[in-house]
């Protein structure tokens, strides 16, 4: 509400309180009336714009939101990298299963040499 409206306001309401005793004209009626259409008006007018560039605000918040849900894409960890995982993991246990079967087979090997073998 402008300042210009609210002084008007004031002196109407002053205005009215002088004559509380005596009857309101119709006149006054309608000025009181005008005065708080003209100001209300203005004031609705800034409301709408606020609300409007909030809700502007919360619509581009959300679309923010769902770039970086689209970019996080859950349905591609679960149809390409966990199944990557397991078969690297496999890769490697089976890598580990030889490397040991080796080892022990040269371990064996190693412990089945007798010492005359050596000094021979």
């Amino acid at each position: 509400m402008s300042q210009e409206n609210i002084e008007k306001l004031d002196r109407i309401v002053a205005h009215l309180k002088q004559k509380r005793d005596e009857q309101v004209s119709l006149r006054d009626t309608a000025v009181l009336a005008a005065t708080m259409v003209e100001a209300l008006h203005g004031y609705h007018r800034s409301l709408n714009s606020n609300i409007e560039r909030e809700l502007r605000d919360i619509v581009g918040y959300i679309a923010r939101l769902r770039q970086e849900i689209g970019a996080l894409r859950p349905n591609e960890l679960h149809r390409v990298h966990i199944p990557a995982a397991g078969n690297e993991l496999a890769a490697i246990v089976q890598t580990t299963e030889v490397a040991t079967n080796n080892i022990m087979e040269r371990a064996e090997a190693v412990m089945s040499v007798e010492l005359m073998d050596l000094s021979a």
